[in-house]
């Protein structure tokens, strides 16, 4: 499970998104941690293609996807949608689909696969969330697709999560203890900015037993895309030892490590608060 949390900062028209880092599972004795690296917080790119397939894409959208619940379903479910959203085309107007329809396409591949997995009795509880800019709607939207066990199988729901300047949304088994921390740092419910963020870097340098914990994922959809970014943090061995420095991760890596390929390097932000 994990604690993901998407509140809207309206003045800069953007959707932020923070997730935790780990994944683990229901054990005899507790809580089993098996990685504190888990990708949580991705994107997908939306590509509506002419005629020629050599030539550039007529229409492109880049979209944030996240999800808490069961990471074997939330993420066969997201690698299905990956090769068919870059590959669209239209016989029809050459616009490309709204979120709520890319919404709908990811819904049925997550109730497919959690009617796979319910036959087995795994767990099968998954929430996705979709962040991006609507053309047709001409704003910033939020969806959610979620898979859950019912009287007939699985139910599916999709929904659009309208959230006004500064408000928030919450998701996962860390949801009702970020709750109460949310409200000792904002009794009065003030419109929401990074405070989210620093309130899930706090909990996460304790580094406690559970199910959240690892590292920071952080990103933000705005009118101009979606925007994946890296975590940089001040870290300062002592006083004595002068200025602090940035350490910039990536899910849990040391992002000066992980974004060498080869002769090439990954340019990735750093959200630091």
């Amino acid at each position: 499970m994990t604690l993901l949390m998407v509140w809207r900062e309206g003045e800069a028209d953007r959707l932020w998104v923070v997730s935790d880092s780990r994944l683990s599972a229901k054990g005899q004795s507790g809580d089993i941690r098996y990685t504190d690296r888990a990708a949580k917080v991705l994107e997908a790119q939306v590509l509506l293609h002419g005629r020629k397939p050599s030539e550039p894409p007529l229409q492109s959208r880049t979209v944030g996807f996240a999800y808490t619940g069961s990471t074997l379903i939330a993420l066969e479910a997201y690698a299905a949608v990956l090769p068919l959203w870059s590959r669209l085309k239209s016989s029809g107007e050459q616009t490309l689909p709204s979120m709520g329809d890319c919404a709908e396409h990811l819904g049925m591949f997550l109730q497919e696969y959690a009617s796979d997995i319910a036959g087995t009795g795994g767990a099968v509880a998954t929430e996705c969330l979709l962040l991006g800019h609507d053309d047709k709607a001409d704003a910033v939207e939020v969806w959610r697709a979620a898979a859950m066990r019912g009287d007939n199988g699985i139910d599916l729901s999709v929904q659009q999560l309208v959230l006004g300047n500064g408000e928030m949304a919450l998701f996962g088994s860390g949801k009702a203890d970020a709750e109460d921390q949310l409200r000792k740092i904002n009794p009065e419910s003030q419109p929401w900015r990074r405070q989210p963020l620093d309130m899930l870097r706090a909990q996460l340098e304790e580094d406690k037993p559970g199910t959240v914990g690892g590292g920071v994922q952080v990103a933000f959809a705005s009118p101009d895309g979606f925007h994946l970014s890296a975590d940089a943090q001040p870290f300062r061995f002592g006083q004595s030892f002068g200025r602090a420095f940035i350490v910039i991760s990536y899910r849990g890596f040391d992002f000066s490590e992980v974004s060498k390929v080869g002769h090439t390097f990954a340019a990735l932000a750093g959200i630091s608060g």
